[in-house]
């Protein structure tokens, strides 16, 4: 899998800022560091690697719904934990013992 890249290319005195400039791979962007540093001395050059912008709703949605099933099961086994060990310290602590008065 080709791990995708940008490059941020900075100089110290530059009057336009940040450049950057996105990259094929990280290997591509490694080597052409090397060119680009070599051009000047007051120069900054780091690869960062990055994801495409575009975020495949259904696989995020997917993957949400599998962390919120995760939830609720841990929930449901805490409830039924706490129906099975009532005097256990960590379901007291949850009890309202006002309520229970």
């Amino acid at each position: 899998m080709s791990l995708k890249a940008l490059m941020i290319v900075s100089g110290i005195f530059g009057a336009n800022g940040d450049y950057t400039t996105k990259m094929p791979s990280m290997e591509e962007c490694l080597k052409q560091k090397q060119v680009v540093e070599t051009q000047q001395l007051d120069i900054n050059v780091t690869c960062v690697p990055r994801f495409d912008e575009k975020i495949d709703s259904d696989k995020f949605f997917a993957m949400m719904e599998m962390f919120l099933s995760v939830v609720t099961r841990m929930k449901e086994a805490h409830r039924d934990y706490c129906f099975e060990y009532p005097f256990d310290a960590d379901c007291i602590e949850e009890r309202d013992v006002e309520g229970i008065r």
